[in-house]
């Protein structure tokens, strides 16, 4: 078994049309439509994907070692999404950080320091004020 998490970066505005539609991220994450989503300001490199599942045992490794409970909810924990969208990718539904939180999220996530495509989509993010919508499948 896997699961991916799935993150783009997105402008603001891009990010109120997704939310308005959350079924565009079927595009930027599952049938991949390069025009539609370069419609949405969404480059192939504005993407990027971590496994779950070893974000997961990190959590959980750190939570033990610091003497801790693991988290309930890894993505809660880690990323701390500003909301939720309603498109459901298997394992729960589709999520947004809006610029503060992505900028939070670049500082206080395990993510950027397990993969490096998505400490860049992360820190441009942040850099630009952008905000990040992600799945978990």
């Amino acid at each position: 078994m896997s699961m991916w998490l799935s993150l783009a970066r997105v402008s603001p505005e891009s990010l109120a049309t997704i939310r308005a539609n959350p079924d565009l991220l079927d595009i930027l994450f599952f049938e991949v439509d390069a025009k539609a989503a370069a419609r949405l300001g969404v480059a192939p490199e504005h993407c990027c994907g971590v496994d779950f599942l070893s974000l997961s045992a990190a959590h959980e490794a750190m939570a033990e070692a610091m003497g801790e409970d693991a988290p309930d909810d890894v993505l809660e924990a880690d990323l701390d999404p500003t909301g939720e969208l309603d498109f459901d990718a298997g394992y729960g539904p589709g999520f947004f950080l809006d610029p503060a939180a992505t900028k939070a999220a670049l500082e206080g996530s395990m993510i950027p320091e397990m993969d490096d495509e998505a400490r860049h989509v992360m820190e441009s993010a942040a850099a630009e004020g952008a905000a990040l919508v992600g799945v978990v499948s």
